[in-house]
């Protein structure tokens, strides 16, 4: 076995985190309808998510002000405030849920936890587990170490990478955590 650091990423690897974007945008697209019908609020959102990220970075913070930014910038001022307070409710509620653990997290774990070092690692040695191709997958493999991807069942769009970019090896992609114990003891 040459792997002898394994890396994970937390969020939709370990526990459940887009689903409840994903939900709070439903919310928030169903919201800005009644003010603007036709506007294409995900995209407009999407675009302030990117022109945000450098300066807010992140999460459940950065999300809502882009979504508060969004809608003030959407409606031109008019959304009442009172829908203001609705989004920041959603952000105070996202960053108020307990963190979900995903199937299968415990027990491998539990199962991987003895066998690996801790620091002082060549990047041969180093395996990166995520369930990002931009954040967790295509770096990680740049640099000479092994990736795993978990895909989760939402992504972010700023997430995706198409096809003809991901690295030819160094990498491979299984359904869930509970195949990885098997796919560790190949690298």
């Amino acid at each position: 076995m040459s792997v002898r650091v394994v890396g994970f990423d937390g969020d939709d690897t370990l526990w459940h985190s887009e689903t409840r974007f994903h939900f709070t945008q439903g919310e928030f697209r169903d919201l800005l309808k009644r003010h603007v019908p036709d506007a294409d609020v995900d995209r407009w959102l999407a675009e302030m998510e990117m022109k945000n990220l450098g300066i807010y970075g992140y999460g459940v913070k950065s999300f809502t002000l882009s979504m508060l930014e969004t809608a003030i910038e959407l409606t031109e001022g008019r959304i009442p405030t009172s829908d203001l307070e609705v989004i920041l409710g959603w952000g105070k509620g996202m960053l108020m849920e307990p963190t979900e653990l995903l199937d299968g997290v415990e027990e491998t774990l539990r199962l991987l936890g003895g066998r690996y070092a801790r620091r002082a690692i060549k990047p041969e040695h180093f395996a990166m587990v995520g369930n990002s191709l931009r954040s967790d997958v295509v770096p990680v493999v740049s640099l000479g170490a092994h990736a795993v991807h978990i895909p989760y069942e939402v992504t972010w769009h700023h997430e995706h990478v198409p096809e003809e970019e991901l690295p030819n090896e160094g990498w491979q992609r299984v359904s869930t955590i509970r195949e990885l114990p098997a796919i560790l003891d190949e690298l």
